[in-house]
């Protein structure tokens, strides 16, 4: 059974390596923020900005607290 992707993302982080997060996403994802005012859209860009979260992550202050999921959006 493949590994959970929010599994993955914590082990990514742990590890501090963001090899894969292609994977991770599909070629539609939209990243959305709300210090980023517009949706991010597409695979690579979304990449862009999850690696830049990522090196923000692996600062010894930053601890997750709690992970909150709801459905899944899916863009239509």
């Amino acid at each position: 059974m493949p590994e959970h992707p929010i599994t993955t993302w914590h082990r990514m982080i742990h590890d501090r390596n963001s090899v894969g997060l292609d994977a991770l996403l599909d070629e539609n994802a939209v990243f959305l923020s709300p210090v980023v005012h517009a949706p991010q859209v597409g695979r690579k860009l979304t990449a862009k900005y999850l690696s830049a979260a990522l090196h923000v992550f692996v600062n010894p202050p930053f601890h997750y607290v709690r992970d909150i999921m709801g459905a899944m959006l899916q863009a239509r």
